[in-house]
Parts: C-alpha cells; structure tokens; sequence
C-alpha cells in the first residue's frame, strides 16, 4: 500500500467525524500549550526573583566583619539585619579585619577578589562649581583596594581608573545627589533614571534628566570633619559663614577644637550600577585606601597624612568566582571568627519557593496534558471499536444488500417481460397482423422466478431480524457490554431490557419459520 493511499484513508476517516477529529486536535494543542504556558510561568518567577536579588547586591559577594561588630554595610548598602548573618562567635579573642585577613581570605580556593573597605567616620558634604553652587548632603565616601574592582564585578560607564592620589570614582547616581543653591526649592535637584515623578495626572518612571553638570570635567570638594554638622538649609554648604568657631549646633558646622576639613578631589571615572541602592558604588564617592587614610588623618588633625597607621577595615568584600563556591567559601570564614553576610540563604529560600511554584504549575500542566490524552485514547479506541463494529455489521448487511440487489433485478426482468402466451385472433382477411385482428391474454403468467425472490427476501429479511435481535442480546448482557445486567440499576429487582430482548428473540424465530420457502410447494392434488 503506497503513502498516498495510507494518507488519503486517514483524510477520509478523519473527515468523516469532523467533530471527532476537532476535538482531539484541540486536546493535543491544549495539552501541550497548558504544559509550555506553566512551565514559562514558573521560569519567568525564578528570573524574577534573580533579577530581584541582583538589584539588591552582587549574589557572589560575602561581606565580611569582625564579630561582634554592629551597624555594619555590605557592598550593596543593605542592612546586616535584611540578610542572613552567622551567629557572633564566642571566643574571647576578637577576629581583626587587618591585612593578614585579607590574604587570608584571597588564599581561600575559589576566591576571585578580595575587597578592604573603609567608609568615613564623620558627616561628609560634597560641593561643585564656581563658587560652590552645587552641593551634596550626607554623601556617603568609601574607601577601597582600587585594584579589586574590576575583578569583583565593578565596571566603568566613564573615564577610567584612578593612578594618582586624589583621583577617586563616583558612583552612576552620584551627580543626582547635588542641588542647585541658586534654584527654587521645586527645581533644586535633577530626576534620576527610574525615579518616579508626580503631577495631577499621578506618578511615572523618569527616564531621567540631565545633571547640573559634567562630572569629569568638574572639580568636587569634599567637607567633613570629626564634629561636623550639615547645615539644616544646604545653600550655607560651603559659603564663607562657615567658620571653626561656629557652635555646631545645626547651623554651626564644627568646633574650634575640630575644624572643618576640605579635601579636593578630580573624579576620573564613573562606576556602572543597575539600580541606585544610596551607597558609595551607585550614588557616592569610590576612593583609594590611601586618599581615605589621608582624609581620616585629616579629620583627626595629624601631620603626616602619607603614612598609613590604621590597618583595620570596617569589612571586607569578598568575591566568590561562582555563585555555587558562595556556601563553601562563607563557611571558612566563619571558622575563622569572622562574621559573614551574603545572599546566599535567601536566594536558597526564594529558589525553594520558586522550585514549589514550579512543580505546581507543572503539575497542572501534565493534568491537562493527561485530560487531553485519555481524550485522544477514547477518540482512538472509539473510532477502532466503531471501525470494527461497522465491519462485521457490513458483512452481514453486505450479504442482505445484494440479495436484495438481485431480486429488484428479477422483477425489473419479470416486469418488463411477456410470459402470458396470449391468443391471437386473426382478422376479416384471415391473418393475425390485418385490419380486425387481436392479441387477447390469457393471464398465464410464469411466477416462479417472482417466488423464488419472494422467498430469498424472505430468507435476507430473516437475517437481519436475527442480526438486530443479537445487538439487544450484546447489550443486556453484562458479560459482554460491561453494563448492568439488563440496563437496570437494580437487576435483581427490575427486569429492566429483559423482555424487549425476550419479544426480539421470539421474533427472531418467528422469522425464521415464515422465512421457509414457499415456492417449493407446487404439488396439486385431487385435481
């Protein structure tokens, strides 16, 4: 059998239940949709919540402090208290965050960098611009091995890296932090990309505004020291009025004792940030460990400002090469005395809650998946069971049809044929085909071809009567039709389809005795 005609058998029995077929494409196409469509759900939270967790912080990161230490800040600006934490230890000896730990930490196998950070003390302000026009409160300044960034994941927007002192990098937001002091209050600040914005018409995402001015080619002049106090009004940031000898006292800036101490610096790069997270990597000042030791020793009133005394870090970045050496490397830390701070139990619990919404949505995507094939199963088998059913009905039916074929042909001959042998009268001029002369019937016509179909449609009528009867037989028996006995629920009490099956089959005798010939019987007596 050739593909084409295998091809056209399947069109024709598939055409012939339209319904049938619909509905079983449909199961198909909803079966495997409910399974892509749940599927991609579940995928999409699981990319939710990394993207989530990623605008939070670094997930390689493990921010480390000395135990015991409070108030300390990972590298994202989160709080130790939103993350998971180890518990403090308890030996008596306080682990130091000094330089033997560092390379402590960078000897640890999957370790790709290792960041010391030092965040000023004191209250800093920044200022830009002739005559300090421009100027940022409370800005946060960090200080940091300038050589880890690149490794830790950190990248540059602008500019490149710092190679001299007083060359520091400022975080992607940092220029939206500064006001205008010679602006209205409503116009003081420039919008930031992705900060909101709101009139009468309700708030929108910003795409943000042009900052005051160029980073990179302005000068910044850091403010700060050990008693210093931001003024309540900003425009004072800066101005002549802040003197040493002022009170401090919110509009006082510092005492005599501790006065004011400006720093210039030259930005030369901007680091990139996908979100503004207020800390010094997206919207600070990134400076190296020596500038941030020659500030402090500023700040503290010391003379030499080229030597470095301090040696312990407030933390501790350290950078994991894969996500998955994050648990190992945070545990050996922890050995150490150290505390630790990472992602990395609440990217475990958001990965478990996103494996359960996954297994559900799968689950219900496999239930309809199976609805779907036991409805193409019963399509199946229903078709295959209906295929064969119609088979041995046509065998049966087949036989009657063409007894029944052959006898309409026999009366077709019988009715258009002359068997009556008629009499001819012959006319006035003695010859049958003259004026006066007639055919007269004399009505003998030969009738057993007639009765021998009369009697085969007998016989085809007796088969049929026989074939129904048996179908009746099929279905009240419960062996056979897998129903209840007699198509009753209770057949113990009810007779249910018991004597319609009983009248058919006495029916079905009673056809099969008046099938008996009669054209045999032809014998004349006593005549």
């Amino acid at each position: 059998m050739r593909f084409s005609d295998i091809a056209h058998t399947c069109a024709q029995n598939l055409l012939r239940r339209k319904s049938r077929t619909i509905l079983t494409v449909l199961g198909v196409i909803v079966g495997c949709c409910s399974i892509v469509l749940m599927i991609s759900i579940g995928q999409g939270i699981s990319e939710q919540n990394e993207q989530m967790l990623k605008s939070m912080g670094n997930l390689n990161d493990i921010t480390v402090t000395a135990a015991g230490g409070s108030g300390a800040y990972d590298s994202s600006g989160v709080g130790m208290s939103s993350l998971s934490s180890s518990d403090m230890t308890s030996s008596d000896q306080q682990a130091k965050l000094d330089d033997a730990a560092v390379q402590t930490f960078r000897g640890i196998s999957g370790v790709a960098a290792v960041m010391p950070q030092r965040s000023a003390q004191s209250t800093v302000d920044l200022t830009a611009g002739a005559g300090s026009r421009y100027v940022a409160q409370y800005a946060s300044v960090m200080g940091t091995d300038m050589t880890q960034l690149e490794a830790s994941g950190y990248k540059l927007v602008q500019g490149r890296m710092p190679r001299r002192a007083g060359e520091v990098l400022l975080g992607k937001y940092a220029a939206y932090q500064f006001m205008d002091k010679y602006r209205s209050d409503d116009d003081s600040r420039r919008i930031a990309p992705g900060d909101y914005e709101c009139d009468e018409n309700g708030c929108k995402e910003s795409e943000g505004e042009k900052p005051f001015f160029d980073v990179l080619t302005t000068k910044l002049n850091l403010i700060t020291g050990a008693d210093y106090q931001s003024p309540d009004d900003y425009r004072k940031i800066g101005s002549t009025s802040m003197s040493s000898t002022d009170s401090g006292d919110g509009d006082g800036i510092a005492s005599s004792q501790n006065p004011v101490v400006s720093m210039p610096l030259t930005v030369v790069g901007v680091l990139d940030a996908a979100t503004n997270n207020y800390d010094a990597f997206s919207s600070g000042v990134v400076m190296s460990l020596e500038d941030m030791d020659t500030l402090q020793a500023k700040i503290d009133g010391k003379t030499n400002t080229t030597s470095r005394t301090k040696t312990n870090y407030d933390q501790v970045v350290v950078h994991a090469q894969n996500i998955k050496d994050v648990p190992g490397i945070e545990a050996q830390i922890k050995m150490s005395g150290y505390q630790t701070t990472s992602f990395e139990q609440t990217r475990k619990e958001i990965e478990k809650q996103s494996r359960g919404i996954q297994l559900a949505l799968g689950g219900i995507g496999a239930v309809s998946f199976l609805v779907a094939a036991i409805g193409i199963a019963n399509t199946m088998m229903m078709s295959v069971y209906e295929r064969t059913t119609e088979i041995g009905i046509m065998k049966v039916m087949g036989a009657a049809l063409d007894i029944l074929r052959n006898v309409a042909t026999t009366l077709a001959i019988e009715a258009n044929s002359v068997t009556d042998n008629p009499l001819i009268v012959p006319g006035p001029d003695g010859t049958g085909d003259g004026a006066g002369a007639d055919a007269l019937s004399g009505g003998n016509f030969h009738a057993e071809p007639v009765a021998f179909a009369a009697d085969i449609i007998a016989l085809a009528l007796a088969e049929i009567g026989s074939l129904a009867e048996r179908r009746i037989a099929m279905l009240v028996d419960p062996a056979l039709s897998r129903l209840p006995a007699f198509l009753t629920p209770k057949p113990g009490l009810n007779s249910g389809f018991m004597i319609p099956q009983v009248t058919a089959a006495a029916l079905a005798s009673e056809n099969k005795q008046r099938a008996a010939p009669v054209s045999v019987d032809t014998i004349p007596t006593s005549a």
